[in-house]
């Protein structure tokens, strides 16, 4: 059913209040199924009340509106003061339902106690978004970086081990609690994991005998971001204070650079563990180095030096392909356009001239000359006469040029001869 006038001068006023512009495809009254699941909606509640779009009525609801929200397509429609005003919506319902970066001050006890009537949880939350803290200094853990984790973690091939007390670390007997299937990036609600975990470890967190979740995460230091995460251990004395553990209880790190790193530094004849410092100071200086002289028999060819680099080698192979060496290779294509030009038309009179076509095949006779000059000059050599001869017009003897046209100014130009000297000692006319 069409809007009525006033739910449009509702909608315009809305769109005065909170400065978002009314879009073509905006919902001018509240949808009946946003009403019907969720009777108490108001207009606050929307990322974009103007619209009545993204709902944000729960914490749960707030998740999915982030995750449309994220998606460039929707935001494309938006002014960048719109986009301004609804970010800014958003955070404050993140912040309203403490989800993603404002996520309560606790611990992974809520997640992996039993606390669901014995049910251990498949999916499990390894880390938030956003700034996280730890005894081993603030690090971040944003888009990029769960795109990274789960990127390494795809590449390697290999489940993620759960263990206790982090018994991987030790290079000892470390037999496993669970291991981690799959990962998931769940946008402002952090990364998630899908794990399969063992008998044993079902009864101790069933039992909460474990509560607590501790990763080992590698973090880049040119940036401070998570990028890897090496092991997972069920642990009850976790090293985190504030948000969710994500670094060993012990403080320790995970000291193995990444295989591309690895391979990386390799290949940049780096040895040791060298940090992303040094890593970027090799490929610099790769990129800074210069490029190695041409083959000395080329260059010798060239007439070049041995040290000259690939600029001067092309260079000079143009100004081979232009013999002027001063003339573009517009020009030059230009002027070789225009004499295939001029001979075609010289042929073709000189066709009509001796009487070798008739007027009307004319059209042809260019089309056949341009394309293929000596097969018409053949065809002059060998055609019958079809026409009465005419006297050619002009039939004095050649006199010297006094003008110079364009295709011969080009010509003059790429052998260095002056129009003054082309008119004095150049071609004749007929």
């Amino acid at each position: 059913m069409p809007a009525s006038e006033e739910e449009k001068r509702a909608q315009e006023a809305r769109s005065r209040r909170y400065g978002i512009g009314i879009k073509p495809d905006g919902n001018v009254t509240m949808p009946a199924e946003h009403k019907r699941r969720w009777p108490s909606l108001t207009d606050e509640d929307y990322l974009d009340p103007v619209n009545y779009r993204y709902p944000c009525p729960n914490a749960e609801q707030t998740r999915v509106a982030a995750r449309y929200w994220g998606q460039p397509d929707n935001q494309e429609q938006y002014t960048e003061a719109e986009r301004e005003i609804i970010s800014r919506r958003l955070e404050e319902k993140k912040k309203k339902f403490k989800i993603g970066e404002y996520a309560q001050e606790n611990t992974f006890a809520v997640t992996l106690a039993s606390d669901l009537a014995g049910q251990v949880p498949e999916w499990i939350q390894l880390l938030p978004f956003g700034q996280v803290r730890s005894v081993k200094g603030d690090f971040t853990v944003d888009e990029e970086s769960m795109s990274e984790i789960i990127s390494y973690f795809k590449a390697r091939g290999n489940d993620i081990v759960i263990d206790y007390e982090h018994q991987t670390l030790d290079g000892g007997q470390a037999p496993a609690a669970g291991w981690i299937k799959e990962l998931e990036d769940r946008g402002p609600d952090g990364l998630w994991a899908r794990v399969e975990w063992t008998g044993r470890a079902k009864e101790y967190l069933a039992n909460k005998e474990y509560r607590y979740l501790s990763p080992v995460v590698l973090v880049r230091r040119a940036d401070n971001k998570a990028v890897a995460i090496h092991s997972v251990a069920l642990t009850n004395a976790p090293a985190m204070s504030g948000v969710r553990p994500i670094v060993n209880k012990h403080g320790k790190e995970d000291d193995k650079m990444p295989k591309f790193v690895e391979e990386l530094a390799r290949l940049l004849g780096l040895t040791g563990q060298p940090d992303e410092v040094k890593l970027l100071e090799a490929v610099k200086a790769l990129k800074d180095k210069p490029q190695p002289p041409a083959h000395k028999e080329v260059l010798e060819l060239l007439d070049l030096k041995e040290d000259a680099g690939l600029a001067e080698v092309k260079g000079r192979v143009i100004a081979l392909k232009n013999p002027s060496g001063y003339v573009r290779v517009e020009e030059f294509k230009a002027l070789q356009d225009k004499l295939a030009q001029r001979e075609r038309d010289e042929l073709v009179a000189r066709a009509l001239a001796e009487g070798k076509i008739t007027p009307a095949q004319k059209e042809w006779a260019e089309q056949y000359a341009l394309k293929d000059q000596e097969g018409f000059k053949a065809f002059l050599e060998q055609a019958p006469q079809v026409v009465p001869l005419k006297p050619a017009p002009g039939g004095g003897p050649g006199k010297p040029a006094t003008a110079v046209d364009d295709v011969q100014a080009l010509v003059n130009k790429m052998l260095g001869v002056s129009d003054e000297d082309f008119k004095k000692y150049g071609g004749m006319e007929v």
